[in-house]
């Protein structure tokens, strides 16, 4: 949980600064980002949406920076080196309902 703690220019130059070190790897070495990933609007229930929202608009006035749907990844990844490929996201929701 790194990435959300800077803007899109900042977290750009941070995943191509891993470029060099991926390429001393095997092919298809992942790189695994656990960050929180924004769900699409409307897609889950509300309140969670309403809370993951509220989030993001702290990380923007606190540090400039945000929080990210996977769109939002695969478009930072896509500018910091072509090759990178969003193959999967795991969503786990975190309800205090249930548990």
């Amino acid at each position: 949980q790194c990435l959300h703690n800077y803007n899109d220019l900042d977290a750009v130059k941070i995943t191509r600064a891993i470029v060099p070190a991926l390429g001393k790897c095997g092919p298809g070495t992942p790189l695994l980002l656990n960050e929180v990933i924004l769900p699409e609007s409307s897609s889950t229930a509300r309140h969670i949406e309403h809370h993951l929202r509220q989030v993001d608009l702290t990380m923007m006035v606190v540090l400039g920076a945000k929080q990210r749907s996977r769109r939002e990844f695969e478009r930072l990844l896509k500018q910091a080196d072509p090759r990178y490929e969003v193959s999967d996201a795991l969503y786990l929701v975190y309800s205090p309902n249930n548990g």
